[in-house]
């Protein structure tokens, strides 16, 4: 198969500082990671389904543990257009997350490289972009 799939390489970059959202970004990149060595290979569509279900939950999980210490933090008084940016921005994952649940669930092939890398561009940006951005503000506001 192609050698095109992408793989996220944890760096301290990725770091914000909040201990309960480094390691929720971790378990992020391990589950994306997990999927590209799986939809590497040959795969069985209940393993792609059990990964799917898993970042389903664990990003909603994740995104509310996100939009709660921006409205805790008042994030989203202080900066809102980049408040509004960071919802959207998780709305878009969600929505393409629940449109590969939709696919596997009708039982369409999935083009999994496509996915992976998918999957990885966005999440390295949102967490080297937006939500830096969204922990230096708390940082500055709490200063």
């Amino acid at each position: 198969m192609s050698s095109g799939f992408e793989k996220i390489v944890w760096s301290s970059a990725f770091e914000t500082g909040i201990e309960e959202i480094d390691k929720q970004h971790r378990l992020l990149v391990d589950t994306i990671n997990q999927a590209s060595n799986l939809l590497r290979d040959e795969y069985i569509q209940e393993d792609l389904r059990t990964i799917v279900n898993t970042l389903i939950r664990y990003t909603q999980f994740h995104f509310e543990t996100e939009e709660q210490l921006m409205l805790d933090t008042r994030y989203s008084h202080q900066s809102p257009q980049d408040y509004e940016k960071h919802i959207e921005e998780h709305f878009e994952f969600s929505t393409k997350i629940l449109e590969i649940h939709q696919q596997i669930q009708e039982g369409n092939t999935i083009e999994g490289e496509e996915i992976i890398n998918y999957l990885c561009q966005w999440l390295v940006v949102h967490i080297l972009n937006t939500d830096q951005i969204m922990v230096q503000s708390i940082k500055k506001f709490d200063e």
